[in-house]
């Protein structure tokens, strides 16, 4: 997503940045779906109605888990829309990648959970307690307070 657009949150503008990011990933998801069937296999493209995006992204190589909930990727920090395609096609799989971004987060900079106005960002370890019932059960992870975050 735009970078310059994203530094204005919470506005109007971000926001804009974000559908329009939204727009491209669930273009692209189902163009490449769409390519996927025309080769004979099955393809469901989804984005945010179907299945957890930050564990493939992860497992995919995408990048790494951030004390602030989002995947953090190399090239764009936490500024990407992860689209997801299920299907039959044989693929090779890649492998999670790890460049330094827990240890970052973990000892070096809790700037987020420190500017998170509501404070539905952890400052403490990762763990698999969660804060409410909007949290995802069973996984060992930086919790954000997701109600805390959206009635704010």
């Amino acid at each position: 997503m735009n970078y310059e657009a994203v530094k204005t949150y919470p506005s109007a503008t971000a926001g804009i940045a974000v559908g329009h990011g939204y727009s491209k990933d669930c273009e692209l998801a189902q163009n490449i779906a769409t390519y996927i069937l025309n080769l004979g296999y099955r393809a469901v493209a989804c984005v945010n109605d179907t299945s957890l995006a930050i564990p493939y992204a992860i497992a995919a190589g995408l990048g790494e888990y951030g004390r602030n909930g989002l995947l953090i990727t190399k090239d764009f920090g936490p500024r990407v829309r992860i689209g997801r395609i299920h299907t039959d096609l044989p693929l090779v799989h890649d492998q999670p990648i790890s460049f330094g971004v827990r240890e970052f987060c973990d000892s070096t900079c809790q700037r987020c959970a420190a500017a998170c106005p509501p404070k539905a960002i952890s400052f403490g370890a990762p763990e698999a307690r969660i804060p409410n019932q909007s949290s995802i059960i069973g996984i060992r992870k930086w919790q954000v307070d997701a109600e805390r975050c959206f009635k704010f």
